[in-house]
């Protein structure tokens, strides 16, 4: 009786050091989506303009490290080899997207960094990034149970009236590219990430959902109900708008440069106190995104 109440209680405890034991090893399950789908013209030019979105899917959070997607499209919209055929631009303002968030506090340090755009074959592109500074850099977890924005693609169109048909690629090779945050927990608020002592951890649980959002009849309208100048301007820039809108400007690195709203009508920014160069005017409202380049004497 002895025997098979000892032969008893190892069975429990070896299957409570089974439990724990996966519980410890839990792996971070993710899915990508797409959200925010609009068509946007810039002179000549017609854009498909959509949103990449990152969530759990088994509850968790965690930091996000470095990563890799690939997409595949419709050449009889956007032609092909669009990366070097210069018609695909993938950005990520800082505050409103994972890829352009900055360390906490302390200078604009962005985590993320080595933003690489590939013509993976004639109808698929790869987009790839590393983490350069310690997860002990920012405190809070970026990958949650409610969809994120990863970042933005910007397709454009040599065919407008073509499908776009732009889906992830997965499965085989494409599948488990994503890691998370690497470095050590107890490093310094600016150190950067030491990801051979400190790895991440591979997420081997990716899915992934290519459906699109229904474009609104007011998502086609022309970007031509906005008009910017001058262009280049030395100090105040006019816009001429037809809606509502929020708006926001940022630099060729995706820093927030001011941001504010427009009304109906004609409005005015004062911009003589930035540096010369190149900037982007994101305008937002409930029906639309669009996105003026401007420049800065």
């Amino acid at each position: 009786m002895r025997k098979t109440t000892k032969r008893i209680k190892h069975i429990l405890l070896g299957m409570s050091l089974i439990l724990i034991t996966a519980m410890g090893f839990a792996q971070e399950a993710i899915l990508f989506t797409f959200d925010n789908v609009n068509i946007t013209t810039d002179g000549p030019d017609t854009f498909y303009e959509i949103d990449v979105m990152i969530e759990t899917t088994n509850a968790g959070s965690f930091k996000l490290g470095s990563g890799q997607l690939y997409f595949n499209y419709n050449t009889t919209a956007f032609g092909a080899n669009i990366v070097s055929n210069n018609g695909l631009d993938i950005t990520f303002p800082e505050g409103e997207y994972i890829a352009g968030q900055y360390v906490d506090g302390g200078p604009p340090l962005p985590i993320y960094s080595n933003f690489i755009e590939n013509d993976n074959t004639a109808s698929r592109f790869s987009w790839a990034f590393s983490q350069t500074y310690s997860e002990s850099t920012f405190a809070n977890a970026n990958v949650t149970p409610t969809a994120a924005k990863l970042c933005h693609l910007k397709l454009k169109f040599v065919d407008p009236n073509a499908a776009p048909m732009l889906m992830f690629e997965d499965g085989g090779t494409f599948d488990d590219q994503f890691f998370t945050a690497c470095g050590s927990e107890n490093s310094g608020p600016f150190d950067t990430a030491d990801c051979t002592n400190y790895p991440g951890n591979q997420i081997t649980n990716d899915s992934f959902d290519s459906s699109v959002p229904v474009l609104s009849i007011d998502s086609l309208d022309s970007i031509a109900i906005v008009k910017t100048y001058p262009i280049p301007t030395k100090g105040l820039l006019y816009v001429d708008i037809n809606y509502n809108c929020d708006y926001a400007m940022t630099d060729l690195n995706g820093k927030l440069i001011t941001k504010g709203v427009f009304l109906n009508g004609t409005n005015q920014i004062d911009l003589s106190r930035y540096d010369a160069g190149v900037y982007f005017l994101r305008l937002t409202s409930s029906k639309r995104t669009q996105i003026k380049k401007i420049i800065i004497e």
